[in-house]
């Protein structure tokens, strides 16, 4: 018994070096484990703001811009008309030769928004294909709305629907609305957790 107990005392400082590094590792461990995860973390936001919000937001932006400028411009031209039609015309052809401008505005806008805003509306959507398991599930909720809002405005563009379903589906930008918002909100909460 005396033996054992003499093992026991002479053993002690061994059990505290064995105990300190099992401690040791098991505290190391535990902290790269959490580092690990949080870099992971950090870097799954990064890539839903690079891959998805981001371009996303830019392609609204671009949008809105093209869109705002538009009925500036329009506004600007009614305005402009009606001074020109305050002065009167002459004939016909003098008025007709005085519209090119103004008929001309209105066939820009129908190209740009065929060949310009439609294709962004449509990238966007492909972002989303493409990077929905970036998505928060509050932004994935928006899928259906936007794709929706597209497909109707590809069938209304290619004559696909009658006027009277058109008018009944109200397929109008402002149901997309608070999908802007949402996208813009997440964004701002990715970033601020990037602090």
């Amino acid at each position: 018994m005396d033996e054992l107990f003499d093992f026991f005392i002479k053993s002690l400082p061994y059990i505290g070096t064995i105990f300190t590094l099992v401690l040791g590792s098991f505290l190391g461990y535990k902290f790269s484990n959490r580092q690990y995860k949080n870099q992971k973390q950090i870097e799954y936001i990064q890539n839903q703001i690079s891959n998805f919000y981001s371009p996303m937001l830019a392609l609204r932006k671009e949008i809105s811009a093209k869109s705002l400028l538009r009925v500036t411009i329009h506004h600007e031209s009614e305005t402009a008309w009606a001074e020109e039609c305050k002065i009167g015309f002459k004939n016909d052809d003098i008025q007709n030769k005085m519209f090119e401008p103004y008929e001309k505005l209105i066939d820009y806008d129908n190209e740009q928004l065929h060949k310009e805003l439609i294709p962004k509306y449509k990238k966007m959507f492909n972002i989303f294909n493409k990077y929905y398991w970036l998505a928060e599930p509050e932004t994935a909720k928006w899928y259906d709305k936007l794709h929706n809002f597209i497909e109707i405005r590809s069938r209304f563009d290619k004559k696909s629907l009658p006027k009277k379903v058109i008018k009944n589906l109200d397929f109008e930008e402002k149901h997309l609305y608070g999908f802007y918002s949402e996208l813009e909100f997440r964004m701002n909460e990715l970033k601020n957790k990037l602090k």
